[in-house]
């Protein structure tokens, strides 16, 4: 009786511990995308598609509903928010 109330207080919390995972996994495969040449927008695509893909294949294997399909799961723009801001980290894309 406890346990789910716990659960229903922490879900938030998991929820964005979720999205931050999410957003690093975007940020990390835009990064090696960049590593690997690419320009800015290509990158950008690579490291949401990752990043999205990866929480799919991940609620797939857990064998739960897939989060990014959700009305209202802002999954794919925390992905979106990480993957933009590592461009901006990058040196070779800074202008001086």
């Amino acid at each position: 009786m406890l346990l789910p109330r716990v659960f229903r207080r922490l879900d938030p919390f998991i929820s964005l511990l979720d999205a931050i995972g999410i957003g690093m996994f975007g940020a990390i495969g835009t990064t090696k995308a960049l590593a690997m040449g690419l320009p800015i927008v290509p990158s950008l695509f690579i490291g949401v598609v990752s990043a999205v893909g990866g929480g799919a294949l991940r609620d797939v294997m857990l064998n739960l509903p897939i989060a990014v399909m959700h009305v209202g799961s802002l999954y794919a723009v925390a992905s979106l928010v990480g993957c933009r801001c590592s461009p901006c980290c990058w040196p070779s894309t800074c202008r001086s």
